[in-house]
């Protein structure tokens, strides 16, 4: 039998968010059995994150020393081809910015599902959104400096996203329309941006955990070690690709689309699904940035904000040390009397996590809910018949293993267990845990695994608190035998079980011989244990063979995954050739003047009098395409800009079938003083093969029109 009390009192998000809450926790509970709780890189997901660009940056300053800006497609294959160092530099370079991105997408839905947007969290979602910008972005510019067909296929989707938007007076596109590649300043452009914009995301960073009290940049050293070997390992028996070369005359064919940067490459080729992407890409920025404004509880299910009675507090400074949000500073005392400074809580920045409240000796702080006298309220609430040889359970409501755990503990029992669920078990305060130790036999607390607590450091505060001497402690009298921190999740309830078993069998009776206790000792011994005391998370028993090779295998499939899904080859074989025009005809005017009579003349002022008046108008032309004889293309070509003083731009592309064929160009001007304009026109004949392009241009200097095929 259980008994049960709940303190859980609001939500943090919409009404289904407990749908997505309950399947995280079941992925969680996935990589849980994989990694265990304490290696769970889902928990480590915005350190992992932020750990792979520094690998990303630190290889990238060395690659940038080899790169070639006249000869891009060059310099990447002598790289590649060192194979004894430049090859895995650059692969490592390729899969920490893939993993990067992996474990950004976690970090992002972690943060969602768990309501940790809004409020004091606004700077830091924000913030996070914008890095995830410039995170996308430099990818685009890095794999456009590789200058393969993937880079080519890349910036000629980039290219026709830009021409979708009324702000360039010239198609962006046309720049990669050509017969030879872009020119040095193409390259160097994406080289600055692909190093600068990087640099600059440190800034963003450093804002990003500006509100963070002791914030780590880097996940813990053994996640760092195992990460930096298996990178290096998978980069060296597993190289990243490299396309061929790119080729501006060249069209279908297979390319390398990476599934996590450029995996809507192949939908944005198309001219007419570049806008939806662009669209799409824009809409899918937006709704982050909005996340904060509708992903949040009602006004009436919000978490209230901690709040100091100044007329308690000693100005002892423990709240200070222990917000792991900075949102508690001391100010001069203005009311009462006692120490000159006093605690006060920005209400901008407190998250509501209640450790405030378990850190303050004389309860003056804290949620107006859970400061340390409404906890002793709560003693009240768990009493119930021979509770002297109960055992109060207490679990963090973020922690589902919790729930699952408490029927299970239950059978080892002999006397009903009471179970208690809080916010944050970092909030339980040293006195709750006393009263509680003065009812009950026994206190079994099921905390969230370091890296999982929503609020950071809840677990390692209790932890300190009940077991290092953290202020307030427990009284010297207490048994710290009858306490028990365990810090395990659903996938882990064997291990709770087991240690559950071990305290009973450590439990010092409380009156009564307990049938539970003797039972559990029994168990121990078969097990060939010692009953010693259940050691604290900050002693964690080092992992078995077995569970260090399911951390090795799991890792290693991880990265092998990262690595597949970056290499995905996409793509067909062309089947059909193309003939492209792609050149300007710079604005040319005619000279119209108009008879005037005499009678006209006359009624003109005598100073604005012009017998034969002249005005300059644009020339526009007509454009015809004709391939074997039949006409295949006919199309007005009109001056651009608002006076008509632009260029006119030619861009258009004709697909023809594979052989021998005949094309002629004719472009003639129209209008009114046609006559004196000259026209331009050009025909040749060539064996069109699948994939070729021929390209069709205007020599300037010589005013012709001409062709050029590879």
């Amino acid at each position: 039998m259980v008994k049960s009390l709940t303190t859980l009192a609001y939500t943090r998000g919409p009404r289904v968010q407990p749908r997505l809450k309950s399947m995280g926790s079941w992925i969680d509970s996935a990589f849980d059995f994989a990694f265990t709780s304490k290696y769970n890189p889902l928990y480590q997901s915005g350190t992992i994150a932020s750990y792979c660009l520094t690998l990303v940056l630190l290889t990238g300053v060395y690659l940038v020393f080899l790169y070639r800006l006249s000869f891009p497609f060059e310099s990447m294959l002598s790289i590649q081809n060192a194979v004894f160092f430049d090859r895995w530099i650059r692969a490592l370079h390729r899969y920490a910015s893939d993993l990067a991105a992996v474990a950004v997408c976690f970090h992002v839905l972690r943060l969602i599902i768990e309501g940790r947007t809004w409020g004091p969290r606004f700077l830091a979602w924000i913030s996070g959104v914008i890095m995830l910008g410039i995170l996308l972005f430099s990818a685009w510019t890095g794999y456009a400096m590789v200058w393969d067909r993937h880079g080519q296929r890349l910036v000629e989707a980039g290219a026709r996203m830009f021409d979708r938007l009324p702000i360039f007076a010239d198609p962006v596109s046309r720049a990669f329309l050509g017969g030879t590649n872009p020119g040095s300043s193409f390259f160097f452009m994406n080289l600055f941006a692909h190093v600068a914009i990087p640099l600059a995301m440190i800034l963003v960073l450093w804002v990003h955990t500006s509100r963070l009290a002791r914030s780590r940049w880097f996940p813990d050293s053994s996640t760092s070690i195992v990460l930096t070997i298996g990178l290096v390992l998978l980069s060296i028996v597993y190289s990243a690709p490299l396309d061929e070369p790119a080729n501006l005359l060249r069209i279908g064919g297979h390319y390398t689309v990476d599934a996590f940067y450029t995996f809507w490459l192949p939908w944005a080729l198309s001219a007419s699904a570049s806008l939806f992407i662009f669209m799409a890409s824009i809409a899918f920025f937006a709704l982050l940035l909005l996340v904060p404004f509708f992903w949040r509880p009602n006004e009436a299910s919000r978490p209230g904000v901690a709040f100091n009675d100044v007329l308690r507090c000693e100005g002892c400074k423990q709240c200070v040390s222990d917000c792991p949000f900075d949102a508690i500073s001391m100010v001069p005392r203005t009311v009462g009397t006692g120490s000159e400074f006093v605690a006060e809580v920005n209400s901008k920045l407190c998250v509501s996590c209640g450790i405030c409240a378990g850190s303050c000796d004389q309860f003056s702080i804290g949620p107006a809910d859970r400061k340390g006298r409404v906890q002793l309220e709560w003693v009240k609430g768990l009493k119930s018949k021979n509770q002297k040889d109960s055992v109060v359970v207490i679990q963090c409501g973020s922690n589902s293993g919790g729930f699952d755990a408490i029927s299970s503990l239950s059978r080892f029992s002999s006397q009903p267990l009471v179970h208690l669920a809080v916010e944050c078990t970092g909030a339980l305060h040293a006195g709750f845990v006393t009263s509680v130790l003065a009812n009950f036999r026994g206190v079994f607390i099921i905390s969230c695994p370091t890296y999982a607590c929503q609020f950071r450091e809840g677990q390692l505060t209790l932890v300190d608190r009940l077991m290092f001497g953290r202020e307030p402690t427990l009284p010297d009298r207490i048994d710290k035998k009858r306490i028990a921190v365990v810090a395990h999740t659903r996938a882990e309830l064997p291990q709770i079980e087991s240690r559950f078993k071990e305290f009973l069998a450590v439990l010092p009776l409380m009156g009564v011989e307990a049938e539970s206790s003797a039972w559990a000792k029994s168990e121990v011994q078969k097990e060939g244990k010692s009953p010693n005391l259940v050691k604290s998370p900050r002693v964690v028993a080092p992992l078995s063979l077995v569970e260090k090779l399911k951390v090795v295998a799991f890792t290693s499939l991880a990265l092998l995954a990262t690595a597949r899904l970056s290499q995905i080859q996409v793509g067909e074989a062309a089947t059909e050739s193309l003939v492209r025009l792609n050149f300007r005809i710079h604005g040319q005017n005619v000279k119209i003047c108009e008879q005037r009579t005499q009678a006209e003349l006359e009624k003109i002022p005598v100073h604005m009098r012009l017998a034969e008046p002249c005005q300059f108008r644009p020339v526009s032309y007509e454009l015809v395409v004709e391939i074997d004889g039949k006409e295949q293309l006919r199309k007005a070509l009109e001056p651009k800009g608002a006076k008509a003083d632009r260029p006119i731009i030619v861009a258009e592309e004709l697909l023809v079938s594979p052989g021998q064929r005949q094309v002629k160009v004719l472009i003639t001007p129209r209008g009114l003083g046609a006559d004196s304009v000259k026209s331009f026109s050009h025909q040749f004949e060539h064996a069109m093969r699948p994939g070729q392009a021929v390209l069709v241009t205007l020599d300037q200097s010589k005013q012709e029109l001409d062709h050029f095929a590879p």
